[in-house]
């Protein structure tokens, strides 16, 4: 039997309680082996706001916050030479592991596999860990392939964005990160 393996991989900008939530709840609700937190490199998109370097320490401390030995921080895509879109990611973990980890996704970007996969490689064949929002319908007539995840039902952290984050990080309200993550974002002026 297969070890049960998944891919988180986020924008992290910055890594806030909703994607720790995210994390614990999947390796204990999906009972998970192994967890490989994987930030993504820049995109069309998205321009982040921190620094590589920083980028690197705040992920390793993200990891470290977690807490379980089943949490392992993948720094293959920080150096940004390797674009690590859905598909080149599951590329990349299959010639390590020699199969398919889960991907974890948000329930609302289920529309947008379609639009970035027409043929449907990301919607049908990858296995998927779909993360739900408490207020949004989960449509799966559009996927195969998946698990639901519901990390979110005894939690205030569900409606959390990392927009949101960085507005409060330049007031100085450091409410949502971890202690250290926020000490560390303090002390380097960072997303001021």
């Amino acid at each position: 039997m297969k070890p049960r393996i998944a891919l988180y991989g986020w924008a992290f900008d910055p890594p806030q309680l909703a994607h720790e939530t995210i994390a614990r709840e999947a390796i204990k609700q999906l009972n998970l082996d192994k967890l490989y937190i994987v930030p993504s490199w820049p995109r069309s998109d998205k321009v982040y706001k921190a620094s590589q370097e920083y980028r690197e320490k705040i992920m390793e401390i993200f990891t470290e916050n977690i807490n379980s030995p089943k949490v392992e921080l993948s720094k293959d895509f920080l150096d940004w030479k390797i674009k690590n879109t859905t598909l080149n990611t599951d590329k990349l973990f299959r010639q390590k592991l020699w199969f398919s980890p889960y991907q974890i996704f948000w329930s609302d970007v289920i529309d947008n596999m379609w639009e970035r996969d027409p043929a449907g490689e990301v919607a049908l064949r990858l296995p998927k860990i779909i993360v739900k929002r408490p207020w949004f319908e989960v449509d799966t007539s559009k996927i195969d392939n998946f698990i639901l995840l519901e990390p979110f039902k005894n939690s205030e952290v569900a409606d959390l964005s990392s927009t949101l984050i960085r507005e409060n990080i330049k007031k100085r309200v450091f409410d949502w990160l971890n202690g250290v993550l926020a000490n560390f974002i303090d002390q380097n002026k960072l997303y001021i």
